[in-house]
């Protein structure tokens, strides 16, 4: 029994999409609907859901026979407190070349300094526009206020 179409069409745009743009699919998996003929969106929903929970395993067979129909069973949760937050840091920038790593540091460098001179071209300028409104006699060299 196979029953194509059970809930919502899909219009012709997503019956071409590879199987591998989907969540859950990867190479290994690909290479098993591969064998069965399968490569689209179209061609799994001609498989009906034993078919696919034999070859792919129930809870992937049943998880690709609802997302090539368009339904997602899945339950969210909203609410739930979290108890952690965890955070990675990404190693995969590697330089191959000396010149490459030289740039790196240059360019630390260049941003320490770049904030630096912010820092103080922003404190140069609130002196003198507190001298322009008044604030800081001149005779004191900005060591105090006008009274």
């Amino acid at each position: 029994m196979n029953d194509v179409g059970a809930t919502r069409p899909y219009s012709s745009v997503c019956w071409a999409i590879d199987l591998l743009m989907y969540t859950g699919v990867g190479y290994s998996l690909n290479a098993k609907l591969s064998s069965l003929g399968v490569s689209t969106c179209a061609d799994l929903q001609k498989l009906s859901l034993m078919q696919l929970q034999k070859h792919c395993g129930t809870k992937t067979g049943q998880t690709l026979y609802n997302s090539c129909r368009g339904t997602y069973e899945r339950t969210f949760r909203t609410g739930v407190e979290r108890k952690s937050v965890s955070a990675e840091m990404n190693y995969g920038i590697r330089f191959s070349t000396v010149v490459a790593a030289s740039l790196s540091v240059f360019s630390t460098l260049f941003c320490r300094f770049f904030i630096i001179a912010t820092f103080l071209l922003m404190q140069y300028l609130a002196a003198v526009v507190a001298w322009w409104l008044g604030f800081v006699d001149l005779q004191s060299r900005g060591h105090g206020f006008n009274s």
